[in-house]
C-alpha cells in the first residue's frame, strides 16, 4: 500500500484587480490487489466509527495468522486464494453403487460433496439460490449412509432450519436432531430421542431396502449403457464405409 499526496491549483480569472487561487488537497491509499481486486481510497473523504464487532475473535485470528510468516497455513492459503475451484480431477470417482445423492445434483455439487471423502478442508461459496443447502443436504445423507455422523454447525437459525426441512421432506428426519439453543432444546431433545428408540424397536428396518436400492442400480446402468452406446453410434463413422460421423451427416 503507497500513499500519494497531491495538490490541484485553479486560478480563477482577476475581478476588479483582485486574483485568488483554489487549491484541492486529497490523498489516495492504493490497495496492493490486481484486476477486479484493486481498489482506491480518497483519505480525505473517509468516515470513521466505532461498531460493537461480533465477531472481532475471528478477525484476530485472520490477523495472526497472515501475518505469520514462519508458520503457513495451507487452509487458510487456500481460503483466500483467487482459485478455489475443485474438480473431478483431483480424485477419484466411486462407482454409482457407493454415491448416495437423494437430491438433484450438478457436476459441481457433486465434485463438492464426493471430495468429502478425501478429508481435505475446502470450502463451498455461492450466491443465494446456488444449490449451497442442497449440497449441505447431500453432504449430510452421504455421510450417514457410509455409518457416520454428522454435526452441522450454523451460525444463522434459518439456514439450519432449511436443511433440516429438507431432510425433514426426505423422510430422513429420524436420523437428524435438531437443537438450536443447548437450555430450551434439552427437553425435547430427548423426548425425541425416546420417540425414534421405542420407534425403531417396534417397527424393526424393512429388510427390502436393500434389494430395491439393488435393483434401481441396475436399472440406472442399463439407462447409462444405452445412453453410452448412443454417443458411440452418434459421434463414429455411420459405417465402415464413410469416415463422417453420424451427427456431422445429420447436421449436412
Amino acid at each position: 500500500m503507497h500513499s500519494t499526496p497531491r495538490v490541484i491549483e485553479h486560478m480563477a480569472k482577476p475581478s476588479a484587480g483582485v486574483s485568488s487561487v483554489e487549491r484541492d488537497f486529497y490523498n489516495i491509499d492504493s490497495g496492493a490487489g490486481k484486476g477486479s481486486t484493486q481498489w482506491d481510497v480518497d483519505l480525505c473523504s473517509v468516515s470513521l466509527a466505532n461498531f460493537s464487532y461480533r465477531k472481532m475473535t475471528l478477525v484476530r485470528d485472520y490477523t495472526e495468522l497472515a501475518e505469520n510468516e514462519s508458520a503457513p497455513h495451507a487452509n487458510f492459503e487456500r481460503l483466500f486464494s483467487e482459485d478455489v475451484r475443485i474438480g473431478f480431477d483431483e480424485f477419484d470417482l466411486p462407482a454409482a453403487a457407493q454415491r448416495y445423492a437423494v437430491l438433484p445434483v450438478d457436476p459441481s455439487q457433486q465434485a463438492a460433496v464426493l471430495r468429502a471423502r478425501t478429508e481435505k478442508s475446502y470450502v463451498i461459496q455461492g450466491p443465494p439460490g446456488t444449490g449451497k443447502s442442497k449440497t449441505i443436504t447431500n453432504l449430510i445423507v452421504d455421510y450417514v449412509a457410509r455409518g457416520k455422523s454428522v454435526l452441522f454447525v450454523c451460525e444463522k437459525r434459518a439456514a439450519l432450519d432449511v436443511v433440516y426441512h429438507r431432510l425433514q421432506q426426505l423422510g430422513l428426519s429420524d436420523a437428524c436432531c435438531l437443537i438450536h439453543d443447548t437450555r430450551e432444546d434439552k427437553k425435547p431433545f430427548i423426548a425425541s430421542l425416546k420417540q425414534r428408540y421405542e420407534t425403531a424397536v417396534a417397527n424393526p428396518p424393512d429388510s427390502q431396502l436393500g434389494k430395491t436400492r439393488q435393483d434401481w442400480l441396475q436399472r440406472k446402468q442399463q439407462v447409462l449403457q444405452e445412453l453410452d452406446a448412443f454417443s458411440v453410434a452418434m459421434t463414429e463413422g455411420a459405417d465402415e464405409g464413410s469416415q463422417l460421423p453420424l451427427r456431422s451427416i445429420i447436421g449436412r
